[in-house]
This record gives C-alpha cells, structure tokens and sequence, in this order.
C-alpha cells in the first residue's frame, strides 16, 4: 500500500497562472498603424440568424493566421459555421479613417454591449469595421471591401433622432437601445396605428419591472427620475422583439432562453436609435463568441510557437482544451463542465501517448543496440512516465496556455483601452488569472500536444511529430527532430550481416511466398524467430529486442486505424478494443495463419508440445468457423506467449530491414490484421471481459459510481528518480481501496 500512495501524487492539483489573452494583441498595441489587415466574420448559414445580416471585419495591425471555422448555434435547432477569411494583404490607413474606426468599433461596445472605453486609437488592440453585403472573398482587395458609408455615418452620428415628424418607414427595421438599462435591446419590426401610449401593455410582452402602460414599459428610469420625465402622448407605438441577451453562441440554447418571451411594445421618444444598421447590429451580436475563439486558437498557436512546432489551428487548440474539472476521467459524468468549448484533449491523448511510446522505443533501440529488453523498458519509462512529461512542461511553463475556462462575459472585451463605463469598469488591467490542474492533467496536454503534431505531419514522416517528443520528453535519450533522424541513429550490427546459410535464405523465401516481402538481411529475420530459450548463435541475438520494438509500432498502426475508422469513440472504448487488436489471443492466431509458428526455433519438450497442440487447434477452430470468420480466434485456449512475441518481433524486424519504412508496417497491418477488425462491434463482449473493462462497468453501472479513478504510475525510489516498476491503483472517494505492482502499468492494473 505505500507503494499506492507514492502514485497519489498523480491526483494533486494546484493553481498556475492562466493566459487569457494572446501575446499578439500586446506585442502590437502602441502605435498608429499605417496598414491594416481585415479577416472577415461571415456565416455560411447566415438566414440561420433569423435576421438580414452583413459580414464585420476584424482589423489588425499583423495578419491573422489562417483560421478553422467554428460552430454557432444561432436559434433553436438552427446552427451555421462562422468562418474566418483572412486576407493574404493589407490596406493602407490613414489616421482619419483610424479615427473612424475606432469610433465604429467603440459604438459597438457601447450601443450593444453597453460599455463604454476611452478613445485611444495607439491602445487599440484590433479595429472592427462593417463589409459590403455583397462580399465573396477577402483576397478581391481589402479596402474595397469595408462599407465606408455605414462607418461614416457612425463616426458623425451617436444615434438617429428620433422626431414626431418622422414617417413610419423611418421607425422601422431599427436597432432600439433601452437608455437606462443596459441589458434591454429590441429589433423595431413596425408602427401599431392603432396603440397609444398610455394603453395597457398588451399581455403577450415580455416582463418589465415596469407595466402600467406601454409608454411606462418603454422607460427604465429610477421612480424619482420618473415623476420629473415628461414624454409626448402623441407619439407613435412600436411593435419590436426584444433581443436576448446571449453573448455565447458556442453553446446550444438552453430550456430558459427558449422560453423567453420576445414580444415588446414600446414608445419611440424614451429610447436611443442607434446609428448602427440593424443588419451591421445582428453581425455584431456574434462578436464576443467570434474574439473568444480567435483568442483561444492564437494561443493555441502560441503554446506551439513556444515548442518550436507546426500544427493546425484546430488539433493545436483541442490539445489544450480541458473542459471540466475531470476531464481525463474517461466515461464518468462531467464535472462543471464548461460548454462550447470544443472538443477536449482527450483523444488526442490516446493518440500522442501511443506515439510517444512508439517514437522513444525507435530511439532507444537505435541507441542501445547491446541493451537488454529490461533495460529498454526502464529507459523508456524514464522518458515517458508523467513524472518526465509533468517536469518538463512545468518548466515551459505548458500550464499557462491550457484552456481550462468556458467562454467568459467579462474576459472577450480587449484590453489596453480604459474601461469608462459598464460592469468590469474598476477591474485592474494587469490581473493575474489562475486556473487548478491537476498534475495529470499538465502531462497529458502533453501528449495531446504530441497527438495534434502526429496528425499535422506528413503521413508518411510524422516528422512534427518526433518534433513534439523531442521537444515534450526533453533527454539525450531522444533527440531526432525528422522521422527520417531515426535511421541515421541506427549503427547495423556485425550479426545482421554475418554469413548466411540454406536455412536462412529458405525462411526469406517462405516468408516472401507469404507476405510478399523480401528481407535484405536474412540474420534479422532470424532473430524474430529465435526464441529466449536458445543460445546466441553467430552473435545472433533472440526476438526480445526486435519484439519490444515490434510491440510499440503494432500498438502505433493498430491506435491510428482505430483513431481514424471510429472518430467519435471515446478512448476508454478505443483502449478496449486495441486490445483485442494486440491480444495473446489473436497475435498467436495471426501467427499461426501466417506459418510463422513454423520457424519459431526454442528448446524444451514440454514448450514443443504446447506450441503443436496450439496450433492443431487453432487451424480446427479456422476451419470449422469457415473463411468468412474473423473472431474464431476468441473460442481458443490460452495461447503460447511465444507465438504472439513472434509476430510482434517480426514487425520489428520488417521496419529495420526496410530501413525504418513504416509504410511496411502499415501494409502488413491491410494486408493480415486490418480484415478482422473492419466491424469493432464483434469484439464489444470480448473487450469488456477485460478486467479493467469489467472494473470500470462494475463501478460505474452496477455500483452507479463517478467518484473512482484506476492509474498508473512508475514509483520514484529513495533518490527521486523512477526505477523499473509501476504502481496501480483503484481510488474510491479519493480512498486508495486496492493496488498492484508490476514492470508495466499494463500489468500493474
């Protein structure tokens, strides 16, 4: 048990500072620029909005990257894609039109989201400007595409005035302001001839504080400012819909905002006409979803920036999203879960953890071409463990770039312009923010981040890839920056190209006929098929190493398969039906269908007669279940260990004697593997007979459980420094309620 409460620290959480915003915004703040750059926000839905709209213009002063498109839920049921077109280009500016800029993107802040900043073109972050309606393609020439006319009547009105002379075209498809309550806005749909003022609210509006009479609900002044207020009697009633004050159009609409009532009759005379269009207005009601999700890609872009890597905007930012507080706790429920934040780092995980292996095993193997299978383990358990990972993205600092906050009302506006007016007005500029992770977490970001880099590499070099690992593990033990650095590490034995005799060149052929392929270096197909039990003969060695080697980049082919065919499983099912994939049971099948069986060469009588009876069964099994049958393998006996060594050190041995191709290791997989298991859904009930699969079913559906966690850890010795062995263990309400050990945390669970 002390073993068990020396992998508790896995569990422990503490606060890191948290970045909120992009470097980007306050490396460039502080001067007038003279050249602007415009990413459109445009919808490919935009009749979704319910409402006749116009696409707004981000303006910076360095180009935005080019960026993913992102989901909005616009109305019930009715969701469109904002998409961010960022010009290769940029426009001249001059001080006059910055000056109207900011005074078009200040209203908007004011008019819409009534705050009200300072006017200080150098603190400006970023400019927003309205675009032409009929807009295609930012790369058809940025200026032309900015609606100067809308920007200059902005710049030279605070709002329309309203007259008691004004017709009723005039009051309609305007954008109302509520003067004295900043969360009232209403969209004017037309004039009611037949309404006054001073008669009752008719009972289909929404709730106000406010209803004696349609003009008493059109105010929202103090009661002692009311009785000094005097407003004509004359004037005309107005139809509108009252607009819901959502800011995060990430999330889908809840059951309050569905319900609410949008109906309003108001007077014109109380209320501000805002000089913005009602089609510019709609647009601008997406803003602080569409700043929060550039901002969170451009940091995601940062955190890769800082690891010297290349990866999509997309994968980049899902690699450091947690989106609750138990974000790594597969199947459980969610705990404050932050919604509309995409998806989180979970598969990405899975897929950098299994990369991470393959990728330091390669290394190892090229470095200690003498070392033993014990060894390699350990080594690669230095550079793997969440100890290693945990230490060195503490000292880059990884923690400040998570995403671990939903989408804030307070933290979209920008910053460096004063706040005047408006919540948040006293709030300190340079505040620190700070989030809790737990030290799991920091180190599985980690491998998400190498996940998102395998997936953003050419598929045939991974080189970003073996980047991120390089970068992530941070050891001598691995230091290869291109997928093709690992064949350079590679030093050829003496043994692999020793003499070869008749037996030999016998094998090649079979395996040819068989596969076909042709091993260059006879010995190393030798040495896949030369069991513990013999002596070194020639120098050559046995499967050990090629198998240690071999497990990793059949682990690799079999997680990209299943990553890709099954793109919304989770990875607690991806995990349990690898291991189908990777079973004793079906590598010893496999073996024997190939024939590899019949060069395993082994000592000892009693291993002889276990491995014949094998495999007459298993060709039983084959035959009576008929060739159509892909899990007849699941109905037999307990097989050899020796058998599925050998199929797992023969794709070592394939990948070296091809000079590290793993496109070969991938053929081998279509060719012999990938047939049975094109259908997952055969193996459902051979998966969940794992003991872990049957822990985690027991705990969280007969027991109805969500409070439990099952990890491994390695176990730090005296020293500090990790040694060959690995602790599991069952935690129940944060109680350790069971525990194992073992060389690998595989077995320790």
């Amino acid at each position: 048990m002390r073993n068990a409460h020396l992998a508790l620290n896995l569990n422990k959480s503490s606060s890191y500072e948290m970045r909120i915003k992009p470097r980007i915004w306050q490396d460039s703040r502080g001067t007038l620029p003279q050249w602007l750059h415009v990413t459109v926000f445009n919808l490919d839905k935009p009749e979704c909005l319910g409402r006749d709209s116009q696409p707004i213009a981000l303006l910076t002063r360095t180009r935005m990257p080019d960026l993913p498109s992102v989901l909005l839920h616009l109305q019930a049921d009715m969701t469109s894609n904002l998409i961010f077109d960022s010009s290769q280009a940029s426009f001249p500016v001059s001080a006059d039109d910055l000056a109207k800029l900011t005074t078009f993107t200040l209203r908007i802040y004011k008019d819409i989201f009534n705050k009200k900043f300072e006017i200080n073109d150098p603190a400006m972050s970023y400019w927003f400007a309205p675009v032409m309606k009929h807009y295609h393609s930012v790369q058809n020439g940025a200026a032309q595409l900015l609606d100067w006319e809308t920007i200059n009547y902005v710049h030279a009105n605070v709002e329309w005035r309203w007259t008691i002379d004004c017709s009723t075209q005039e009051l309609e498809n305007r954008y109302l302001v509520d003067r004295w309550d900043g969360g009232r806005r209403f969209w004017a749909i037309e004039v009611l001839p037949d309404l006054r003022p001073e008669d009752p609210v008719p009972s289909d509006a929404a709730a106000h504080k406010y209803m004696a009479s349609i003009l008493d609900y059109s105010v929202s002044l103090f009661p002692k400012a009311r009785k000094k207020a005097v407003w004509r009697k004359d004037q005309p009633v107005i139809y509108a819909h009252r607009i819901l004050h959502r800011l995060n159009w990430l999330d889908e609409f809840t059951e309050k905002e569905l319900n609410v009532s949008k109906i309003a009759y108001v007077c014109p005379e109380p209320l501000l006409f805002s000089a913005l269009p009602t089609s510019v207005a709609a647009m601008a009601y997406l803003i602080p979803s569409a700043i929060s999700r550039v901002e969170s890609y451009l940091i995601a872009l940062e955190t890769c920036d800082m690891l010297g890597l290349t990866i999509r905007p997309d994968l980049a930012l899902e690699a450091i999203t947690k989106d609750s507080d138990n974000t790594q706790e597969h199947r459980q429920e969610q705990i404050h879960l932050q919604r509309g934040m995409g998806k989180n780092y979970e598969r990405l995980e899975f897929l950098g953890d299994c990369f991470l292996k393959m990728a330091t095993s390669i290394s190892i193997y090229c470095l200690y071409p003498n070392g033993n299978e014990f060894d390699y383990h350990v080594k690669r358990m230095l550079l793997i463990c969440n100890h290693n990972l945990l230490n060195v993205a503490m000292e880059k600092k990884l923690y400040q770039y998570i995403r671990s906050l939903g989408f804030s009302r307070r933290n979209w506006y920008p910053q460096g312009i004063k706040l005047l007016e408006g919540k948040g007005m006293n709030k300190i500029e340079d505040q620190v923010y700070k989030h809790v992770l737990g030290e799991k977490t920091i180190a599985d970001v980690a491998e998400a981040l190498i996940g998102a880099a395998l997936l953003s590499s050419n598929t045939a070099k991974m080189d970003m890839a073996v980047k991120a690992v390089t970068a992530l593990v941070s050891s001598p033990d691995h230091n290869a920056t291109l997928w093709a650095d690992y064949y350079k590490l590679y030093t050829t034995p003496a043994w692999q190209l020793g003499s070869v005799n008749a037996k030999h060149i016998s094998v090649v052929d079979q395996v040819e006929q068989q596969l076909g392929y042709r091993f260059t270096y006879p010995l190393l197909l030798c040495s896949a098929f030369k069991h513990s039990s013999l002596p070194d003969s020639q120098g050559v060695p046995t499967y050990q190493r090629l198998e240690f080697l071999g497990d990793s980049l059949l682990d690799m082919v079999c997680v990209s398969f299943l990553f890709r065919q099954h793109p919304d499983r989770d990875p607690q099912w991806l995990t349990e039906h690898k291991g189908a994939m990777v079973s004793n049971k079906f590598l010893a099948a496999l073996a024997v269908r190939l024939e590899f069986h019949r060069h395993l060469r082994f000592t000892g009588h009693g291993v002889e007669t276990h491995n014949r009876e094998y495999a007459a069964e298993i060709e039983e099994i084959a035959a009576e279940h008929g060739s159509s049958s892909r899990d007849y393998w699941t109905t037999a006996r307990q097989p050899p260990k020796a058998f599925a060594d050998i199929v797992e050190s023969f794709i070592g041995a394939l990948f070296v004697d091809s000079e590290f191709d793993f496109a070969q290791v991938e053929r081998f997989f279509d060719d012999n593997i990938r047939w049975f298991f094109e259908d997952m859904a055969v193996y459902d009930t051979f998966a969940t007979r794992h003991p872990v699969t049957r822990l985690h079913a027991h705990l969280s559906v007969a027991l109805g459980c969500a409070n439990y966690r099952v990890m491994a850890s390695g176990v730090p010795n005296a020293a500090g420094t990790l040694v060959a062995h690995q602790v599991a263990v069952v935690m129940v309400h944060g109680e350790v309620v069971a525990s194992g050990t073992a060389a690998s945390s595989k077995s320790a669970k």
